[in-house]
């Protein structure tokens, strides 16, 4: 798209026209044997909007040498966040450094975690990272991938949201027999996804909830089949993933 600017005095003038993906200026002038009179530079835009637990800022140095499926981080409760991540393919991969931001651009290395050398088969990795002495509300985690010669490169960044929401969830009895209540305490009224899941991560239960703004009360009563031990309750809205752990006895 771009805007009539056939029609100039003498002096300049200028014209803006911006789409998806870049801005068209085009400066004018009175023509003359020298200068044509228009002039057209495109600047390109950059996309830098923030998802959360989606990849948002690209690798600085390109593409890692691997095929990766997935990276994700979930807030837990007792102030950590799991990071998980699955690949397709890997090549003379020797190691993931798992690294951690407040700014989304200084970033210090809070844990190392083996690579499986060069393999077309898909792997999953899982970290928890201990975020109890961050004091911002987000914060920003990268992979750093070193290859047998110490080469490195970077993953895409994504951000996780810290937010104070576990005293507003009461689930009980916990440990529990064959049913939870939850006692939910909601800011806007909404259907969330509640899902009991096993240590390993399996899928026991998936129920869509109704809540209403404030106060709100449920029970999940097809426990009594589950096997004894812990799993981790979520509770996933439009816009936040809250985990409770849960011991069924």
């Amino acid at each position: 798209m771009g805007i009539d600017i056939d029609q100039f005095d003498a002096g300049t003038g200028y014209g803006i026209s911006p789409n998806d993906s870049s801005v068209v200026l085009q400066f004018g002038t009175k023509a003359d044997r020298y200068f044509p009179g228009l002039f057209t530079f495109t600047a390109k835009m950059k996309d830098t909007s923030i998802k959360e637990s989606n990849p948002i800022i690209n690798p600085e140095n390109g593409p890692l040498p691997v095929t990766m499926i997935s990276f994700t981080g979930i807030l837990l409760q007792d102030n950590k966040v799991k990071l998980d991540w699955s690949t397709l393919m890997e090549i003379n991969c020797t190691e993931y450094k798992i690294e951690r931001s407040v700014d989304g651009k200084v970033f210090y290395e809070v844990a190392a975690v083996e690579g499986n050398g060069t393999t077309t088969s898909k792997h999953s990795y899982l970290i928890t990272d201990n975020i109890s002495s961050v004091k911002s509300s987000i914060v920003y985690y990268r992979l750093k991938q070193i290859d047998v010669d110490k080469n490195a490169g970077y993953s895409k960044i994504i951000a996780v949201t810290l937010k104070n929401l576990r005293e507003q969830i009461n689930i009980y009895p916990n440990p529990f027999a064959d049913y939870l209540n939850i006692n939910i305490e909601w800011s806007r009224n909404e259907i969330i996804n509640v899902k009991v899941i096993s240590i390993k991560g399996e899928k026991v239960i998936s129920k869509n909830i109704q809540v209403n703004k404030g106060l709100n009360y449920f029970a999940i009563e097809e426990l009594s089949a589950l096997s004894s031990g812990s799993y981790y309750m979520q509770f996933i809205s439009s816009s936040d993933i809250i985990t409770k752990k849960i011991i069924k006895q």
